[in-house]
């Protein structure tokens, strides 16, 4: 898949991937101060080959078990995997100040899933779970950015991707356009295939209320005021990308103007990127008003830490720590 895309993925939450374990779905609902305080409900679901593998083994090596022994196993080790996939998520937390309402489980079609409130003093240093490494926040899918206007107003929206010079291919020869476009027409037949495969539940679900007014929404659709949403389903952009794949005459335009990249897919032009996904030919953004802060920030953040049971103060050390206590890490 054309590289471009894949930074999108991974800026605009529509999937991240554990180590390969699994296809993430994001919903995210944030509130957010003027300051740019705020908190955010995060509820993650992982659909997980690695469930369905352990039960298959399990199965095979407990035949002749009773069955009420062969579920308690499965139950053990489905709860296992489910503790640890929510030990990663506080563990790749950024700019997290507190978190509540902390619960995870496992479903009996072999998924995990987290659910937890996150307390972030600035929106600009928040992230969660997967793709917080070496380079920061800046690789988390589901990532939201605010800055303030000459005027006073308040911009939030997506990041644009990581700064770089403007991606240029080698223009393919007109006496070689034909070969070329069959040859990525064939490329992406197989490609196109294993993505959709592998990311048919990958979805992200980002809902804002913030303290003010929204003026403005570019992709985000407005439900009051105050709030607004913006829903994306891997499944959609998958298949809107194998329309693009399949139109001849973009596909020879874009090979003779843009190029093709060092892995030999087509240089597309990031306008035609966001049309793809968001519907405009720029970033998901807002514009607001600022008004009055939603709720007292330092005074919930107090509460919430002191109100943590002692399981989630454990988590949430052994995140801190490092700690290694599941022989299934993701």
């Amino acid at each position: 898949m054309h590289p471009s895309l894949f930074t999108k993925l991974r800026l605009l939450g529509l999937v991240v991937c554990l180590n390969l374990a699994g296809c993430i779905g994001l919903e995210q609902t944030v509130e957010l101060n003027p300051d740019l305080s705020g908190r955010a409900k995060v509820d993650l679901s992982m659909t997980n080959p690695i469930g369905g593998m352990l039960a298959a083994m399990t199965g095979d090596v407990l035949k002749e078990a009773p069955p009420e022994a062969r579920a308690e196993l499965d139950k053990l080790t489905e709860s296992e995997l489910a503790r640890t996939f929510a030990k990663k998520v506080l563990q790749d937390a950024r700019g997290v100040e507190a978190w509540e309402k902390v619960e995870f489980h496992s479903t009996p079609d072999h998924k995990v899933t987290f659910s937890g409130v996150a307390y972030f003093r600035d929106l600009n240093e928040f992230s969660v779970t997967a793709q917080a490494e070496e380079s920061g926040p800046g690789n988390f899918s589901g990532l939201l950015r605010g800055e303030r206007t000459a005027d006073g107003k308040l911009r939030i929206g997506m990041p644009p991707a990581p700064a770089a010079p403007k991606r240029k291919g080698t223009p393919v020869p007109a006496a070689e356009l034909a070969k070329a476009v069959a040859a990525m027409k064939e490329q992406w037949a197989t490609m196109g295939g294993m993505a959709a495969m592998l990311m048919k539940d990958a979805h992200s679900l980002h809902r804002v209320r913030v303290g003010g007014e929204i003026e403005t929404a570019q992709s985000w659709q407005r439900t009051s005021g105050d709030q607004a949403e913006l829903k994306l389903e891997m499944s959609a952009v998958i298949t809107s990308f194998s329309t693009l794949m399949e139109d001849e005459e973009f596909l020879r335009k874009t090979l003779s103007e843009n190029g093709v990249d060092e892995q030999g897919m087509p240089v597309i032009d990031e306008s035609v990127v966001n049309r793809l996904m968001f519907g405009t030919k720029g970033n998901p953004e807002l514009l607001i008003k600022p008004g009055a802060p939603l709720f007292d920030y330092q005074a919930e953040v107090t509460r919430a830490q002191k109100e943590q049971t002692p399981e989630l103060q454990k988590l949430i050390k052994e995140a801190a720590e490092g700690a290694e206590d599941s022989p299934f890490p993701f």
